[in-house]
């Protein structure tokens, strides 16, 4: 069964992933999201260069745990299904 907090993600990825930052343009407002779609994900502490050892590692490290969990999901999903999930935003 899947956790809340990963369905939580996987549904604001699946309305909102592929759009831009409004004050800029170049940059995902999931690059979570954007960058495991093209492959280039690491991490959050490797994409906001976190030291290890630092008080945000932790935090961004049970993040990514989350969105794997999330990634996994979205990856299992039809087309069908993404299109009723997009459509039920509205």
């Amino acid at each position: 069964m899947a956790s809340t907090a990963a369905l939580h993600v996987l549904r604001e990825w699946i309305i909102y992933g592929d759009k831009f930052s409004k004050v800029d343009r170049k940059m995902p407002q999931h690059p979570e999201f954007f960058y495991r779609k093209s492959g280039e994900w690491e991490s959050w502490n490797a994409f906001l260069a976190v030291p290890q050892g630092s008080l945000d590692y932790q935090t961004n490290a049970k993040q990514d745990e989350v969105e794997t969990e999330a990634w996994m999901l979205y990856e299992s999903l039809t087309e069908e299904q993404l299109r009723f999930i997009r459509k039920e935003k509205r």
